[in-house]
């Protein structure tokens, strides 16, 4: 029984295809890739705006109350001590 061997052309034709379909995921896979850094990357930007933007807020919550200390102190009397009431 002679083995009948598998056409050239046939087999070629097979290992183009499967090589571009190989290159075309790669391809995809690398756009995929960039996609997530891209998304990932946007994210960090948002999530420093938020950090920063919550900085902003504490430090001029902290400032007001600084201020709001200051002035009471020096309008209110110390403790203990009598006020007159005209």
């Amino acid at each position: 029984m002679a083995q009948e061997l598998p056409d050239f052309d046939v087999l070629s034709t097979s290992m183009t295809n499967a090589a571009t379909e190989v290159h075309k995921m790669q391809n995809m896979a690398v756009v995929n890739i960039t996609q997530q850094l891209d998304r990932i990357q946007e994210q960090i930007r948002q999530m420093e705006r938020n950090i920063e933007q919550t900085l902003q807020r504490e430090l001029s919550r902290f400032e007001k109350n600084s201020i709001a200390r200051i002035y009471n102190s020096r309008n209110t009397p110390p403790r203990g001590t009598l006020q007159h009431t005209g």
